[in-house]
Order: C-alpha cells, then structure tokens, then sequence
C-alpha cells in the first residue's frame, strides 16, 4: 500500500513574486529523487538531490526551502512550513524513499544557492 505524504506552500502566490533581487520564474516540477544532502544553519534550509534534474538551480540539483529562506518570503520565514518541508525530506532521506516531486522557482536574479526555492514535495 502506497502513502502518499505532500505538502504545498504557496505555489501560486510565489509563481511570479518578486522582491528586491529576488524574482521568480513560474514553478517547475522534477520528479522521482533521493534526496542527497540536507544543509541547516542560522539561515534557510538547502536541499541538493541525487539527479541533475532542477533546470536552472545550482547545479541543477538543489535550492533553498522557500519558507525558511526570509529574503524569499518578505523578510518573515515561515518556520512552521519549513519545518513540515524538512521533516518530509529527512524521513525520505533516512528510509531512502523517492521524492515523486519538487516544484520548485527559478530565482532570475539568482546566482549560486540563491538561484532556486523549492515551494513544495510529495514523497511516497
């Protein structure tokens, strides 16, 4: 029996948000991938998955979890999202589950880590 576990946040309001040097582009899907490293500090939370499969991230492989990334959200994390996000992540990372999908938006503006947030996943 398969479960399905999703989480969305925001997807549509931060399809086309812009602030500052950040400007998004609409949301893009990668599908089926393993998480590879999850990085946390004072700041936002970063993600980077096994397959070069996020067009225009770092790498192609990687971004920031969007409500934990203040400068994304206006200033005010959303930790409460954020912790949901990086829950699902490290569950799928300590099981070895797949993430069926990311949405994720290009930061047009971006360079390095600052290049793409992840808005939303669903790992089975």
């Amino acid at each position: 029996m398969n479960i399905i576990k999703s989480l969305s946040t925001c997807t549509l309001f931060f399809s086309c948000f812009a602030l500052g040097g950040i400007s998004f582009e609409a949301p893009k899907v990668s599908r089926y991938q393993f998480v590879e490293q999850i990085s946390t500090g004072t700041g936002a939370t970063y993600v980077i998955f096994e397959k070069a499969t996020l067009t225009g991230c770092a790498d192609d492989k990687g971004g920031y979890l969007q409500p934990t990334w203040g400068e994304a959200m206006g200033g005010a994390p959303k930790h409460n999202e954020g912790d949901r996000m990086l829950s699902l992540l490290l569950t799928a990372k300590a099981t070895n589950s797949e993430v069926v999908e990311v949405v994720y938006h290009v930061n047009k503006n971006g360079t390095g880590r600052n290049k793409c947030a992840i808005s939303s996943i669903t790992i089975k």
